[in-house]
């Protein structure tokens, strides 16, 4: 079977079946969502007098678990990532910490903002085996709700890392799903 004729049908039926899976379509309370996407990241590294730069493209994913005190804003630990192959290693680079999200309608579909703070992480794993690398990032981006449950966000991230002159951002658009 082809991914090209699956793909649609799979995408159909998540967006006819969006709001079977919910209590009472109120987006205040308890919200728990993730994504999938694809992505780009470029690091840049300027150690020792040399300036080094590298362009990925990969898979992204997002998760997050939080409350929503309105039906119009969201408040959640979140954890986003790109996960992409470089020079025989499988690189993975995130951010872990907080964010929120504001809706322009409170009710039903249409645009929002989101962003967070956090942790950063770059993991280097390869044959030789792997190295970790932390510091602080954020990440800013809107997204669009479509029907109820589901939306597309586009995002930009930027992480600086504490080991040294390193920094690494780029952006991503995911397909999300949120319980709420």
């Amino acid at each position: 079977m082809k991914i090209g004729r699956v793909a649609p049908a799979l995408l159909a039926s998540l967006l006819l079946s969006a709001g079977l899976l919910t209590a009472d379509d109120q987006r205040k309370g308890f919200i728990v969502g993730a994504g999938l996407g694809a992505g780009s990241v470029t690091y840049l590294s300027d150690w020792a007098w040399e300036l080094w730069r590298w362009r990925e493209s990969g898979v992204a994913a997002n998760f997050k678990i939080g409350y929503a005190p309105s039906n119009s804003l969201e408040i959640f630990v979140m954890s986003g990532g790109m996960f992409f192959p470089r020079e025989g290693s499988k690189d993975t680079l995130g951010i872990v910490g907080g964010g929120l999200a504001k809706y322009v309608k409170p009710e039903g579909t249409g645009l929002f903002f989101t962003g967070g703070i956090g942790l950063s992480v770059l993991n280097r794993s390869s044959w030789e085996g792997y190295s970790l690398e932390t510091g602080f990032g954020f990440l800013a981006g809107l997204g669009y709700e479509p029907v109820k449950h589901l939306s597309v966000q586009a995002d930009f991230f930027s992480a600086i890392l504490f080991a040294g002159h390193e920094r690494a951002s780029g952006w991503r658009v995911t397909l999300n799903y949120l319980f709420y």
